[in-house]
């Protein structure tokens, strides 16, 4: 006779060996199979971090693979069990272990509960108040909270591993990286890491600060060593230290030595730093490389434009907070036409829900249109002066080579591959038509179709071309 719960331990491993073989991330995951019950899968993850993590990263494909090795109707249910025991488990054992799930839930709602208990009384709690004294000395707004940060596909992952250093600062992952274009995010993950910590050690000392007010910090205390000094010991006795647009710091000697001994001494003794940039770390031309290579010691994240439903989930949730309701005509029009950040939508959501609130008017589709079509024309009025030159500027800076790779005859797969998004670009940014574009770039009429519809082409399946794309162009909108 079959052992059922062995027969589904044996169905979860066929699931994990395609999960790693198309996912070489998930090789070190810690997922295992405990018992199968009512058409679910538990599986215990270890910690509440990998569960959740698990859930946004894998749970939809894990489904998809045992739907396609499986004639039932299943599905995979991720949970935290202490209780390690051999994939064939009793009945006995299978209720001890619902039975602790229940606990786990029960546990995790009255936590939630006396969580939301401890907001709603903050004004009269003492330990409100000194969580409140300890976010001013930390320079953080406690507005920016993992709970108000709308997570979608093109944020998921920075989301997490900002979740992971909450919870374990200076152990998760050390030094992070998050970046990213204006307005998708940097800063509200950034200071919901301090955040959280605050409110759940009152022991750890955390300072948020930008790049620019360090700096300036810095310059200010050069005059006595006494200042310089303090100085010193203000970031380098810190057990979080959060650091925002380190892009500033391009060209900026003095204050990047200064920033690499610091990295230096807290990384040393396991405090947590992590830092916000507008683009990769290793496309900044004017950082010193030992600065660059510290960086790239532990995790580098990115933020994306948000997709639809993400947009649509953010209409959604500031619906809620306004207690007012665009109707879907309108929310449709919103996400399908502002395709530049979140700041964006937001400053047009805000400004159809002010019209509404002062006239009382309720909004048409095409009184919307009427009120955000300057929010609609911003990106292309600051690109409305864009010479094909520029484009090949920025393309040639942003793939580390010179304007005349990319004009030259050369046909190495970089540069083929930097051309082609130029004239691409130069052909979607622009008014100029192909011929003009192939004088640009000494091609003809020809070659130049071929590139734009190459890069078309590629479009729908290349997530890396995508983010190529939107990079150079939130560069060259900084430009404008």
């Amino acid at each position: 006779m079959v052992n059922t719960q062995e027969f589904y331990s044996d169905l979860w491993d066929k699931i994990l060996d395609r999960l790693i073989q198309n996912n070489k991330s998930a090789e070190n995951s810690k997922m295992e199979f405990v018992y199968a019950e009512d058409g679910k899968l538990y599986i215990d993850s270890v910690s509440e971090f990998r569960k959740g993590y698990y859930t946004n990263q894998y749970l939809k494909l894990l489904n998809e693979y045992l739907s396609d090795l499986s004639d039932e109707k299943l599905e995979i249910v991720f949970f935290v069990n202490d209780k390690k025991d051999n994939k064939t488990i009793s009945k006995t054992v299978e209720k001890k272990v619902s039975s602790t799930i229940t606990k786990i839930n029960n546990r995790e709602e009255k936590k939630d509960n006396d969580f939301s208990s401890l907001i709603s009384s903050k004004k009269n709690s003492f330990q409100a108040k000194k969580i409140e004294t300890r976010r001013l000395e930390s320079n953080l707004n406690e507005r920016y909270t993992f709970d108000s940060f709308i997570m979608g596909d093109n944020t998921s992952l920075a989301y997490n591993v900002s979740y992971a250093i909450s919870k374990e600062p200076g152990i998760a992952y050390n030094p992070c990286l998050i970046y990213g274009g204006v307005g998708l995010g940097k800063t509200h993950l950034l200071q919901s890491i301090g955040n959280s910590i605050l409110e759940n050690n009152d022991r750890l000392k955390v300072i948020y600060v930008t790049a620019e007010k360090f700096t300036n910090e810095f310059i200010n205390a050069l005059g006595t060593n006494s200042q310089i000094n303090n100085f010193k010991n203000k970031y380098r006795k810190v057990d979080v230290l959060l650091i925002d647009d380190v892009h500033f710091l391009q060209k900026k000697q003095g204050i990047q030595e200064e920033l690499f001994h610091t990295f230096n001494d807290l990384y040393e003794t396991r405090r947590q730093m992590v830092f916000t940039c507008d683009r990769p770390i290793n496309e900044l031309k004017s950082m010193t490389d030992r600065l660059k290579s510290r960086f790239s010691r532990g995790i580098n994240v990115d933020l994306r434009p948000p997709e639809y439903e993400t947009k649509v989930k953010i209409i959604r949730v500031k619906n809620k907070e306004k207690n007012y309701i665009l109707n879907d005509e309108i929310v449709d029009y919103l996400c399908q036409n502002i395709n530049t950040n979140v700041r964006d939508l937001e400053a047009a959501f805000t400004k159809l829900s002010a019209f509404h609130e002062f006239t009382n008017i309720q909004l048409t589709l095409d009184k919307a249109k009427e009120l955000i079509a300057p929010t609609l024309s911003s990106e292309n009025n600051a690109l409305k002066n864009l010479s094909v030159d520029k484009i090949i500027r920025a393309t040639a800076e942003y793939f580390d080579l010179t304007s005349y790779d990319l004009k030259g005859k050369k046909r190495n797969r970089k540069i083929v591959n930097a051309r082609q998004i130029a004239i691409f670009l130069s052909r979607e940014l622009t008014d100029f038509s192909t011929t003009e574009i192939g004088y640009d770039f000494s091609k003809d009429h020809t070659t130049i179709m071929h590139a734009i519809e190459k890069v078309e082409k590629a479009k729908s399946s290349n997530i890396e071309l995508n983010k190529n794309l939107e990079s150079i162009k939130n560069s060259l909108l900084s430009l404008s």
